[in-house]
């Protein structure tokens, strides 16, 4: 199972970034399908500094958010299975080097990525595309008094779910 293809492009092929105001440090979070990758880094000066939030594989892939058995993303994508694609220069070889030319276009020490699992951090680091260049882990934070495991039987009996039935708890941004 592979997850969802994200071109590092926007609709508006930069235009959106117009208004962007002068800051000390940029985090880019998801901007899939809402910034151009290469327009912002294009726009940002070479001495503020970038950091990327990973939330999945996109950033370091030709853009695909899971690669599942698919590896072409340690040297680098095309021939893109996602895509089902049989070219090697496809949209994924084309979306990864315009990913290589900006990050490795910022002046040293000028951009890092965060990953917010250390499995994300290890796939991120076996990347052509972040090999060499520093790859952090920092966990999403949770108020653990709130979010915390609780009693099964009180919850069962609060919820009127039978205590010999098996509960699954499923969530997704999309089923398909």
């Amino acid at each position: 199972q592979r997850g969802e293809f994200f071109d590092d492009r926007a609709e508006h092929g930069g235009r959106e970034l117009e208004n962007l105001p002068s800051a000390d440090v940029v985090n880019l979070q998801f901007g899939w399908k809402f910034v151009d990758l290469e327009g912002l880094f294009n726009k940002v000066p070479a001495t503020v500094p970038i950091v990327v939030t990973m939330h999945e594989m996109a950033t370091f892939t030709g853009g695909c958010s899971y690669a599942g058995d698919c590896e072409r993303y340690l040297r680098q994508c095309g021939n893109c299975p996602l895509m089902d694609s049989f070219q090697v220069n496809d949209l994924s070889r084309r979306s990864w080097r315009r990913k290589q030319a900006a990050y490795h276009g910022r002046l040293p020490g000028k951009i890092h990525f965060v990953a917010d699992s250390y499995w994300l951090a290890r796939q991120a680091r076996r990347s052509g595309l972040l090999a060499d260049l520093p790859v952090s882990v920092i966990h999403y934070g949770l108020d653990t008094s709130v979010f915390r495991p609780l009693n099964r039987k009180v919850c069962r009996e609060l919820l009127a779910v039978p205590s010999d039935v098996p509960v699954v708890s499923f969530a997704a941004a999309s089923v398909t």
